[in-house]
């Protein structure tokens, strides 16, 4: 799986799989909880987590972030729309990629995700597994 996208608004998650569907990302997957995500994670080790930071169920964004960068170097962007000063302080914590809020335009998640899926940001050409042990 190239992206993950996690979110638990569908319709946000559809626009979002549609927008890397056009930008020629096929391997999208879609999980709309904390829980699911780490499933999915473990299941098809994606390129790329696309990661809200508020999520339905017991886990939120940023602790399914933590718990992913304890096993496996996959880069993390958030898209949110929190932008207080702790919740933001909390996900720096986890060394996501960037942050971009749900208010951001299409480009901007063109570019990000364009540029972390290009050389020399990605590395499965070197067929390595991403589990950190």
């Amino acid at each position: 799986m190239d992206i993950l996208i996690v979110e638990d608004e569908a319709v946000l998650a559809m626009v979002y799989l549609q927008q890397l569907r056009e930008l020629g990302f096929q391997d999208v997957g879609l999980v709309f909880s904390g829980e699911d995500a780490l499933l999915a994670v473990e299941r098809g080790r994606p390129k790329l987590m696309l990661l809200d930071i508020k999520l339905r169920g017991d886990l939120d964004g940023i602790e399914v972030a933590e718990i992913i960068r304890r096993h496996y170097a996959i880069p993390i962007v958030y898209i949110t729309a929190y932008s207080d000063p702790e919740t933001l302080k909390r996900a720096w914590l986890t060394h996501p990629v960037c942050i971009l809020g749900k208010t951001g335009n299409d480009m901007e998640l063109a570019r990000v995700v364009s540029t972390i899926l290009t050389p020399p940001w990605n590395t499965s050409g070197l067929n390595m597994d991403l589990r950190m042990n």
